[in-house]
């Protein structure tokens, strides 16, 4: 289990619970510590916009929706 792993897992718990300002938090922990070649970085964006979207965070959403499908294009959530 990776440290990027452990920040998605914890993120994700946010999220359910309704905090999404810490869910966002612990994507972008995610994000920060995962390897360029980590084969969930898309989901990690994923999720933070997802976090961002309930945050009204508008930009900030767009940026990680960008980001999602440059990684990965053929990704149906993307």
């Amino acid at each position: 289990h990776t440290a990027a792993a452990s920040a998605k897992a914890r993120g994700s718990e946010l999220y359910a619970s309704g905090n999404f300002a810490q869910a966002a938090k612990s994507f972008s922990d995610a994000i920060g510590v995962a390897a360029p070649n980590d084969p969930d970085l898309h989901v990690y964006h994923s999720n933070r916009c997802a976090a961002r979207l309930q945050l009204s965070d508008y930009p900030g959403a767009t940026l990680d929706a960008e980001k999602c499908t440059q990684l990965a294009p053929a990704w149906a959530k993307g």
